[in-house]
């Protein structure tokens, strides 16, 4: 049986009895040859689920010091329990043991039952020393019991101590003992360390590469003695070897054994012979290698006495590669040499070979060519007997590849002694002193000299198994046995046997004819003829002189008879057997001899299973007998024929008569029951009882009732419905029966529907006519297809609640088809078809909440369902996600509508209305007012327009996007509110409007006086108010200073542009300029969406940005995208700031205006769109924050002047200006006081929203200040500030100075603009980052916070 037939297998497991610890169950499996069986087995009931173990044995090491002053030393001890075991009724020596509990594992298990039992607890270093065997069965052929081998390190311990205390149970009670092994605490050198790593590399072995490798079993570091122990289960690469490595280095090793798995295991490198590297072991004794396949010669002098002196055992065991041994280890100090090498063609055995101390020698090799062995006493002089020495060498030789490959063995032995060759090809020759031998006895068709007649004290010769034919011409004088069997002897006719011969043995030959009168001389001669097969007589013819002294055996357990010359008859072999069947119920047989015996009685019987049935003698003359056919089967049968002195065993062929059927499947026959089969065969002439059985190998049967019978037709009707397939005949007649398998191949069209379909596919049966009639639900020619079933689900892609239904729904009409889902929610079938369903969902007064749905169908009663059919989006969750749960303005309902938190917002509560984004007074009709904004999709119910609270303005035109109204009056210049009323929805604005007159310009020749002094024209009073524009310019007939070119309008010619860059930082859009170390900041800190009221309704912190830098040697331009990370509202919301600056004057285009923009100035464009509103009446507020002073002034011609931080528009309401000095450097910041909305201009509103002072600056004249930028409701925002940096002009030079006062100039916009200067430098905000650098949170807070504070 080969190794890979692991068909067996359990069935069942029954149990038949059960205590507390053990059960006794029954198995029933199946064998190799899928056999049924039943097998009795015990089995534990405690064993571990987790692990599938029943307990653990504990290897636990302890290891013990010394305290020779001369040599420290350690042991290492193995923990051995004593204790006594019930079953066995005695006391035996264990591991320690124990059970694994369900919660551990095995190591943990073993740690704990050696605490209990012994005391001794695992060391903390043990996690990495500590392993475990694979799972070992205790004894399989009775129990399931088995175990797993722990290994653990206790550490050092005294053993000679009180041993620690143990926790034992009641029933427990053992002792321990310890055994152990001293070793040397010295370490390895590293010349005995590389060559131990060598070996683990070039084996694969994973064993540690240090010196820890010596707390292992297969490295005993011991000081003298050592041992190397290494079994290789498989190759593991576990490192490079290290070729400067010729020769080991083990001074002290003395067993070295090493045995791979198999011969076929893998090595690191196979061209490095292990014998190579092991040439300077002085102090080995033992050396064992087993399956290595590096060894491909064995050197010269491998193993001399020289080399190895105290070698004592040398086994070299299925080396695969060995193919030379030309030494034969000569000169070895070994006792025992065994080498099993099958592919080994040379062994060096010469007369040149010296083994002194040889005892024992075995050797299993191959030879293929011719060969000489010379075996001389002088060689072995330590072996007794050589004859011992050849049975060792030759019994075990497992191969001469042919006839003519023969070994020759040169024996040279001086003293009579025993010679035995066993089975192999061998030629062997006696040197002239070796021919005194005893006995010799050669199996196999060697060849020997000289001949057998030159062995003078020759006493037994016996060649066995050969292909000898003759007796030797010529005996030796004192040869008493001789023996040739299992030899070619067919005749023995000479020559004459001497009377010396007491024993001739002819067995085992095929012998037909003995000449007795060889014999003539004999005395006392016994011949052994036993399994003579072919001897049927002896021949007698001119025998001479009396043989009575002949005593005859003719089997091995046959009797000697003393030969008498009236025995005619001798052996028994029969020339003929012929059985024959009886119509009475009996085997007849009858038997011819070519000589017998009628004075001897003769037996005959029958061999069946190991037990014998007689055969009554019918006849003697000539001898026949018979058996009841019941007890003996037809075929070949075994007949013993014995007579008084011999018996012999004859096969004979018993072949069965009648009732026969030819098998002959190829014959199709078409039956229903009740229908005439034929049958043709052989059926004899008893009829009594005929019966007639058919069976198939789908388990069908049916009698066939016999309704005419011949000796060669049977005529019967079937019975019982038989499927197609072949069919086997049972048929019954009187004693003798037949079971005739593949008699005939039976077939109906019933039969070939169930052969053809299937059975219908087991979904319907077959009738008669050979359709199939499907059961319900399933349909086709054979009944393959199932309906309803479900292939696929989808949604439809417009209407969530539209599902469309894959698979089959029969090819009918589809009979109360419905669909539901999760059971009870109706889908309404919209269209059906075999392959498709499309349907509605049905709410209804149900909420399908969101989630996996299963889809249930049903056709005609049948129903199939698949869950988690498709993945369903509840309306009101696709509303949520569509619309950002309504833009955080509303919710959704069940139903997917968005209800808003009020009615002024439609579109999914995205858009609130009525908005207005600009407006304007009609230059040309001051009476007529613009408003842009958005009024509603919902036609404009009842509008209404109010300015300044009362006035009425009249509707002359209104949309969605605009309107236009007249007014009865006109209102005062200033700003006007508005107030609008659409669909019931009010929208107000305080300051939308301004206008719509301008304040009237002064005429060049208008004089003003307040106090009664001198009236002054509006150029005198510029003269008096700016020092004639500071020297730097002239005044104007209208009162303004026209500059010098580089000097600066807008502070009155005081200031001169700088030409300087200024700073660009790539993580913000902060505006920065450094002249003369003075450094000047601007930054955009947030947007607010703001109520009516100006509470605070949403913010977002302006605090991360990703920007793209441009520039040249003119101009820089910085892009800044704000990267907003909540968008649960803000979904759509966009922020860009653009900073630009350029060393020339420019023009830039703003809305329907160009704004001027100085040179090296910076400008600051920031565009907010997309905003989600919360309210119709909600605002935008861009928040900037500054550092300004709480005392300022400005100095020229040595006069100091006092001025504010903040100037204002003519209404007080928008701050223009914020110039910032110091140390004759200024910055202009301006503001323009209108913004663009969605690309019209609006008014803009700059204001102070909260000022914190800084406790740390001087007197407490720091502010913290954030500036906010109002912007209206607005879809696109844009806001354009710039910013200048300037020099100061103080005029008289020799006024003291005093660089360290902040300096702020205030002066008047030009056209109605506003400009502001916010220094946030690195050295004003030294003391601000103690402030402001904790964190966004705190921005949060104070811009929360600004409201309460203004």
């Amino acid at each position: 049986m080969s190794l890979n037939n692991n068909n067996s297998k359990q069935i069942k497991s029954q149990q038949l009895y059960k205590a507390k610890w053990l059960s006794f169950d029954q198995v029933t499996f199946k064998d190799h040859n899928n056999v049924d069986r039943v097998w009795e087995v015990c089995n534990r009931t405690t064993r571990s689920k987790q692990h599938g173990i029943d307990g653990v044995d504990i290897i636990a090491v302890i290891e013990s010091s010394n305290n020779d002053e001369q040599q420290q030393s350690k042991q290492q001890h193995i923990v051995i329990i004593y204790q006594y075991r019930a079953p066995v009724d005695n006391y035996v020596l264990e591991l320690p043991a124990g059970l694994i509990d369900d919660n551990e594992s095995p190591l943990e298990c073993a740690k704990r039952e050696l605490k209990e039992e012994t005391g001794y607890v695992c060391s903390d270093d043990d996690t990495n020393n500590s392993r475990s065997s694979p799972i070992l069965a205790l004894d399989p052929g009775m129990s399931s019991s088995n175990t797993m081998i722990c290994t653990v390190n206790v550490g050092v311990a005294n053993i000679n101590d009180t041993p620690p205390k143990q926790s034992l149970e009641e029933d427990e009670f053992f002792l321990f003992i310890f055994v152990g092994q001293t070793f040397s605490s010295e370490l390895l050198s590293d010349d005995e360390l590389n060559s131990a790593i060598f070996l683990i590399r070039q084996y694969g072995v994973p064993l540690p590469q240090d010196q820890s490798l010596c707390n292992g079993i297969n490295f005993t570091c011991a000081g003298t003695g050592t041992d190397y122990h290494i079994s290789i289960i498989g190759f593991q690469d576990v490192g490079e070897l290290n070729n400067s490595i010729t020769d080991f280095y083990f001074p002290s090793v003395g067993n070295f054994y090493l045995e791979l798995a198999t011969n076929s295991t893998p090595v690191k490198d196979q061209s490095k012979s292990l014998l190579s590297f092991m040439r300077n072991l002085s102090q080995l004794a033992i050396m064992r290698i087993i399956n290595d396949p590096t060894i491909v010669t064995v050197p010269i002098d491998f193993g001399s006495g020289i080399m190895f002196p105290l070698l004592s055992v040398v086994e070299l065991r299925f080396t695969p590669n060995l193919i030379s041994i030309p030494s034969f280890f000569n000169t070895s100090k070994a006792s025992t040499l065994s080498i099993r090498a099958p592919s080994c063609r040379e062994i060096g055995i010469t007369e040149n070979l010296y083994l002194p101390n040889l005892i024992q020698i075995f050797l299993q090799v191959g030879l293929d060519t011719p060969y000489t062995w010379v075996l001389s006493k002088t060689s072995f002089p330590r072996v007794s007997s050589l004859s011992n020495l050849i049975q060792m060498i030759f019994r075990d030789i497992i191969s001469i590849s042919s006839t003519t490959s023969r070994l020759t063995v040169y024996y040279n032995l001086t003293r009579p002694t025993s010679v035995r060759f066993r089975t192999g090809n061998y030629n062997v020759i006696f040197h002239e002193n070796s021919t005194g031998i005893l006995t010799f006895i050669l199996s196999g068709n060697s060849i020997f000299s000289p001949s057998i007649d030159k062995f003078y004290q020759l006493k037994e010769f016996t060649r066995v198994d050969s292909q000898e034919s003759k007796l030797p011409l010529i005996f030796p004088p004192k040869l008493e046995n001789l023996g040739y069997s299992g030899s070619e002897f067919t005749t023995l006719t000479s020559p004459i046997i001497p009377s010396t011969l007491k024993m001739l043995d002819l067995s085992i030959n095929p012998l037909t004819t003995v000449d007795f009168n060889i014999f003539k001389n004999t005395n006392k001669l016994s011949l052994l003829l036993q399994d003579a097969l072919l001897l049927t007589g002896l021949e007698m013819q001119n025998l001479v002189g009396p043989i009575s002294n002949i005593t005859v055996r003719l089997g091995s357990v046959a009797p000697f008879y003393p030969f008498n010359f009236s025995v005619l008859e001798v052996g028994i072999k029969p020339m003929s057997v012929t059985p024959s069947q009886q119509p009475s119920g009996y085997a007849l047989f009858d038997f011819v001899f070519s000589n017998i015996n009628n004075y001897l009685e003769h037996n005959v019987t029958v061999l069946l299973n190991g037990s014998s049935v007689p055969c009554f003698i019918l006849s003697t003359t000539p001898l026949s007998c018979q058996v009841p056919s019941s007890l003996i089967p037809f075929g070949t049968n075994t007949l013993k024929i014995s007579n008084d002195y011999y018996s012999i065993d004859d096969s004979v062929f018993y072949q069965q008569e009648y009732p026969l059927i030819p098998s002959n499947a190829q014959n199709i026959v078409y039956a229903n029951p009740g229908d005439i089969i034929t049958l043709s065969g052989s059926f004899g002439s008893n009829y009594t009882n005929p019966i007639v059985v058919f069976y198939n190998q789908n388990g069908y049967q049916s009698n066939c009732n016999v309704t005419i019978i011949s000796q060669t037709q049977l005529y019967c009707k079937l019975e019982s419905k038989m499927s197609n397939g072949i069919v086997a005949t049972f048929v019954s007649l009187g004693p003798y029966s037949l079971l005739s398998n593949n008699s005939f191949t039976l077939r109906s069209l019933q039969g070939d529907c169930v052969l053809s379909t299937n059975n219908c596919s087991n979904h319907g049966v077959c009738d008669i006519n050979g359709v199939c009639l499907c059961n319900q639900g399933y349909y086709s020619q054979n009944c393959s297809i199932q309906y309803p079933t479900i292939s696929n689900i989808s949604k439809d892609n417009n209407n969530e609640l539209i599902l469309i239904v894959g698979g089959n729904f029969g090819p009918f009409n589809q009979i109360n088809a419905s669909v539901f889902v999760n059971n009870t929610i109706q889908c309404s079938i919209n269209s059906i078809s075999q392959l498709s369903i499309n349907c509605t969902i049905n709410l209804g007064a149900t909420s399908l909440t969101s989630g996996w749905i299963a889809v249930t169908v049903g056709i005609e009663n049948l129903t199939t369902t698949q869950n988690n059919a498709v993945f369903y989006l509840s309306l009101q969750d696709q509303c949520s996600l569509d619309t950002h749960s309504c833009f955080g303005n509303g919710f959704c309902n069940v139903y997917g509508n968005c209800i808003c938190k009020d009615n002024s917002f439609y579109k999914n509560c995205s858009i609130a209305y009525p908005v207005v984004t600009s407006g304007h007074y009609d230059k040309n009709n001051l009476s007529n007012v613009i408003l842009f904004g958005d009024y509603g999709p919902f036609g404009q119910v009842n509008p209404s327009v109010y300015i300044n609270d009362t006035l009425v303005c009249h509707i002359t035109y209104i949309s969605q996007k605009l309107i236009n109204c007249t007014l009865d009056q006109i209102p005062s210049y200033g700003f006007s509110s508005v107030n609008i009323s659409v669909d019931s929805i009010i929208y107000y604005s305080p300051s939308l409007l301004v206008g719509p007159n301008l304040p009237p310009t002064p005429s060049p020749n208008s004089t003003t006086s307040t106090s009664g002094g001198p009236v002054l024209s509006p150029m005198q009073k510029c003269e008096q108010n700016t020092n004639n524009c500071f020297g730097n310019g002239a005044c104007s007939i209208y009162g303004y200073c026209n500059c010098d070119i580089d000097y600066n309008p807008d502070d009155n010619c005081k200031t001169k542009f700088t030409n300087t860059t200024p700073s660009t930082n790539p993580l913000e859009p902060t505006s920065s300029f450094v002249i003369d170390n003075v450094k000047f900041e601007f930054q955009f800190v947030a947007i607010q969406e703001v109520g009516i009221n100006d509470e605070i309704l949403r913010e977002l912190l302006t605090n991360s940005w990703v920007s793209n830098i441009s520039s040249n040697p003119e101009s820089t331009t910085a892009i800044y995208q704000l990267n907003i990370t909540d968008r649960s509202v803000l979904v759509n919301t966009n922020v860009e700031a653009v900073l630009s600056f350029s060393s020339k004057a420019r023009d830039v285009p703003f809305g329907d205006r160009f704004i001027h923009v100085n040179p090296n100035s910076l400008k600051l464009a920031i565009n907010i769109s997309n905003w989600q509103f919360s309210s119709n009446l909600a605002t935008l507020r861009a928040i900037f924050l500054t550092t300004v002073n709480q005392e300022q002034s400005t100095v020229f011609d040595c006069q100091e002047t006092q001025v504010d931080s903040f100037t204002y528009d003519e209404y007080g309401s928008t701050i223009q200006y914020l110039r910032f000095v110091k140390d004759n450097v200024q910055f202009n910041g301006r503001f323009v006081d209108y913004v663009l909305s969605d690309g019209r201009e609006a008014y803009s509103k700059t204001s102070i929203i909260n000022q914190t002072i800084d406790s740390s600056s001087e007197e407490g004249k720091i502010l913290f200040s954030l500036i906010g930028v109002s912007l209206p409701q607005c879809q696109s925002c844009v806001i354009d500030p710039d910013f200048t940096p300037l020099l100061v002009d103080k005029g008289n030079e020799d006024c003291e100075a005093k660089s360290d006062t902040w300096r702020i100039i205030v002066g008047a916009s030009v056209g109605g603009a506003a400009a502001i200067a916010i220094a946030t430098g690195a050295i004003i905000l030294l003391r601000k980052k103690r402030i402001f650098n904790k964190g966004e949170r705190k921005i949060s807070n104070r811009l929360n916070s600004m409201g309460s504070k203004n």
